[in-house]
């Protein structure tokens, strides 16, 4: 489905947005078709998931591209407090 409308929607060497990346369905397709993207995904998992699928699959189309580089350490984790901001009597 992503490939019709990667066709239906570009041409080769245009540029695709992909706001919400996932694992990286919509830049494989990209990779393939000719497409340059730019993608953008906030859970880590997820891009080094995408960035694994995007290197196994489009190995043979050239050197594939990064979908993003993680900061060094994963953010904490907003439902998990910091040691600093535990209750203690």
């Amino acid at each position: 489905m992503i490939e019709r409308l990667v066709k239906a929607s570009s041409l080769p060497n245009d540029l695709v947005l992909d706001p919400f990346c996932g694992t990286g369905t919509c830049p494989v397709v990209c990779q393939r078709l000719g497409r340059n993207f730019i993608a953008i995904e906030s859970d880590h998992d997820f891009i080094a998931a995408a960035n694994t699928r995007l290197e196994r699959t489009t190995s043979h189309v050239g050197t594939p591209r990064k979908i993003a580089l993680p900061p060094a350490e994963k953010p904490a984790d907003p439902y998990n407090p910091s040691p600093q901001l535990t209750f203690s009597w």
